[in-house]
């Protein structure tokens, strides 16, 4: 079976994309905001295919890196 991430943009879009074309994550936190990281999902082969997301909270990073990618990176 395919899973997928929903990406909600505001009331009249979300965006559902198979988790299986994300090449990679990546992430940064926000300066001033220690606590909260911008992440971006490359959903293609260049860095303008990155998606990005903002203002997520970083205990969540590694767990939705880990979901997306598979718990063992090694890069």
């Amino acid at each position: 079976y395919q899973t997928f991430i929903f990406i909600h943009f505001n009331v009249e879009r979300t965006e559902k994309i198979p988790m299986g074309s994300i090449k990679n994550v990546v992430n940064e936190p926000i300066e001033g905001h220690e606590d909260y990281h911008m992440m971006a999902f490359q959903l293609g082969p260049t860095e303008a295919s990155y998606y990005w997301v903002y203002w997520v909270p970083t205990q969540y990073v590694d767990a939705i890196k880990d979901t997306v990618l598979g718990k063992w990176q090694y890069f």
